[in-house]
This record gives structure tokens, C-alpha cells and sequence, in this order.
């Protein structure tokens, strides 16, 4: 039988896909874009993973503004569903600001503020079962050699 939880939670999941994959469509194939639009880059990532009692599923998706050809900002969505059976279930979910500096071609410096939302689930009642709001924030430097 499966819990209205894990039923909501997979309900949501496949919904943030369909939207995404539907705006990149959307925005792939109008030929009249905005001036605002064509200054839009859409990224993020998609996660699976499996292994004896273990599932998680992951998805991020990422929408980035080309202010100039040094600077860009951009919004990030992020989803994450944990179980391992018998044991415990987790999802996290949250939203995230992005910075991009580009000083020169080969060098970026990206900057991330992100907050998100943690409820854990235990099986065992000896564990407290929480939710609880936490940040992060990340700071990445690339440098490209120069070929």
C-alpha cells in the first residue's frame, strides 16, 4: 500500500518535470522571443539513485539572466526525496539565488544562497521524527586553461 506521502510526494515530482520540460520546449520553439528571453539560459540537474532498501531522486532546475557578458543572476529550484527501508524517509526542498562573475573568459566565480526546508522520518520510535529550515551558501571558483 503505498502512504499518502510517498503518493504526493512522487505526484509533485513528476509535476516539477512536466512544467519544466514544458517551458524549455516552449522557450526552445518561440520565434518571437522578448529581448528579456533571449538573455535567459535554463539549467539544473536530474538525480537517481537505487541500492538494496535505498532510493533517492533528485531535480534542479535552474533559470540564469545574462545581464551583460560579465555578470548574470539567476534562480534555482531543488527537490530531494530520500528512503531507506525500514529505516527512515527524507525529502528536502528549497529554492536557491545564483550570481555569476566572469573577470575574464577563462575565469568565473559563482556565488549561492540557498534555503531549504528538511523533514526526516524515522521507523524506529526511538528517533524523533523533524523538520526544520536550513541555509547554505557556496562560493566556486572555475579557471579554464588557456589552450
Amino acid at each position: 500500500m503505498i502512504s499518502k506521502t510517498k503518493y504526493s510526494i512522487k505526484t509533485i515530482a513528476l509535476l516539477v518535470i512536466f512544467i519544466f520540460s514544458f517551458t524549455l520546449v516552449f522557450a526552445q520553439n518561440n520565434a518571437q522571443q522578448s529581448h528579456f528571453w533571449k538573455h535567459v539560459r535554463f539549467g539544473g540537474g536530474i538525480g537517481l539513485s537505487t541500492g538494496s532498501n535505498i532510493f533517492s531522486a533528485t531535480l534542479t532546475p535552474t533559470a540564469i539572466y545574462d545581464i551583460n557578458s560579465q555578470f548574470s543572476l539567476g534562480l534555482g529550484l531543488n527537490g530531494t526525496y530520500f528512503s531507506q527501508k525500514n529505516i527512515s524517509k527524507s525529502t528536502v526542498f528549497g529554492a536557491s539565488i545564483i550570481s555569476l562573475y566572469n573577470p575574464i573568459k577563462e575565469i568565473q566565480l559563482s556565488g549561492e544562497f540557498e534555503q531549504n526546508h528538511v523533514s526526516r522520518n524515522f521507523d524506529n520510535p526511538a528517533f524523533i521524527d523533524d523538520k526544520f529550515w536550513i541555509p547554505a551558501f557556496f562560493l566556486v571558483l572555475v579557471i579554464e586553461p588557456i589552450m
